[in-house]
């Protein structure tokens, strides 16, 4: 009698611990990912509830979006027409009233979404003539860089070459 209590005990623990591994165990990790991916959808719909919070009027949010988007067309435009950056060079050397003695661009370079293009730029004018020049470079509408200056008199006027970085997407 003994032996059988200890047999049935003994099936009864290898039946519940089978139990466990094939049965329940794969329902803990399935509710586990279930309870993952609930929690990854809750924090999505809380992105988008705080963003309908803080746009309530989605019409006006669009045309806010829509000004951005042109402005930011106009600081790095989408095709390699550098008239434009010209006639931006031009209108701020006759602005700050230096003299454009030659512009030379290189072939540009690819950077991933963007093309970089390098010109230099040589201006004779003053010392603050040519700082008045490289600022109103940079306040104008296409994104721009100095990426090096070279400067040197001669007989009393300042000549300065300046390497400028221009960019557009692809």
């Amino acid at each position: 009698m003994k032996h059988k209590i200890l047999i049935f005990a003994l099936v009864s623990l290898t039946a519940a611990w089978l139990l466990t591994i094939y049965v329940f165990m794969p329902q803990w990790d399935d509710l586990d990912q279930q309870t993952a991916s609930y929690q990854q959808e809750k924090q999505k719909l809380q992105v988008v509830e705080a963003y309908a919070i803080d746009h309530p009027n989605i019409d006006e949010h669009l045309a806010e979006l829509d000004v951005k988007r042109a402005s930011l067309d106009k600081l790095l435009p989408n095709s390699g027409n550098f008239t434009e950056y010209l006639l931006q060079v031009e209108t701020a050397a006759k602005a700050s009233g230096v003299k454009i003695i030659g512009v030379k661009p290189t072939q540009p370079v690819d950077k991933g979404q963007v093309n970089e293009s390098m010109f230099e730029v040589v201006v004779r004018g003053t010392y603050f003539q040519t700082l008045d020049f490289v600022k109103r470079l940079d306040e104008g509408p296409r994104f721009n860089f100095v990426s090096a200056v070279a400067m040197r008199a001669d007989q009393g006027v300042l000549e300065s070459k300046l390497s400028i970085l221009i960019y557009n997407t692809k």
